[in-house]
């Protein structure tokens, strides 16, 4: 018999935190389709992204987010 086994779920405990970028320092943000991260410029601080901690340092980052928001649809 060939049992059947799940992968992990990523745990939201392992997921970087959203960070406040500072003026003009580069961050990426989880794209409205959840598809793939975008980068951004901080040169307007009341940007929506901002304010909505929207914010990570890497591309890496938010691609994880995306992921584990993913794995909670399916």
């Amino acid at each position: 018999i060939i049992a059947m086994w799940e992968e992990p779920k990523i745990s939201i405990e392992d997921l970087p935190k959203p960070f406040i970028p500072i003026k003009t320092q580069e961050y990426w943000v989880i794209s409205p389709d959840y598809d793939k991260p975008l980068k951004f410029h901080a040169m307007n601080l009341n940007h929506s992204s901002i304010l909505n901690s929207n914010c990570f340092r890497t591309k890496a980052d938010a691609q994880k987010w995306i992921d584990f928001m993913k794995s909670i649809v399916e």
